[in-house]
């Protein structure tokens, strides 16, 4: 093999490896523009997923005062003087509608807590891909 053969064979090989570095750059490229666009998904999600957290903490607190307020019309209702079959259907009336509302916060608190926990679960799964040493 001659000097310029060899030479020519150097000058092919850089070609190649500027060429593969051109792909490498293009991939990078895309996979930063699609890790942005999922980025920016991620905390809308993520956004929406603490909002649902947050007006479910509101509901379990109009939810408390409503109990309270429940606890209060037993009482006066024991305090006012009426007909004894009045006060027992106004207290089973009322307590009756008080269970449905906390059967119906209870349903929605466990469904949250299923999502939340699925939720916790994939996110780490993401993060232990990040993380792990490829």
């Amino acid at each position: 093999m001659t000097a310029t053969q060899r030479h020519d064979e150097l000058h092919a090989d850089h070609r190649h490896w500027q060429n593969d570095i051109r792909t490498w750059q293009d991939d990078i490229a895309a996979w930063q523009n699609e890790q942005k666009s999922l980025l920016s998904e991620f905390e809308r999600a993520i956004g929406a997923h603490a909002a649902s957290l947050q007006r479910h903490a509101e509901a379990i607190g109009v939810h408390e005062g409503d109990i309270g307020y429940h606890e209060h019309f037993i009482a006066e209702c024991e305090r006012t003087v009426r007909a004894a079959g009045s006060i027992e259907e106004a207290l089973r009336e009322s307590h009756v509608k008080q269970a449905g509302k906390h059967a119906g916060q209870c349903n929605v608190h466990e469904r949250l807590k299923r999502h939340h926990h699925q939720v916790m679960a994939r996110m780490q799964l993401v993060i232990d891909a990040l993380t792990r040493a490829f």
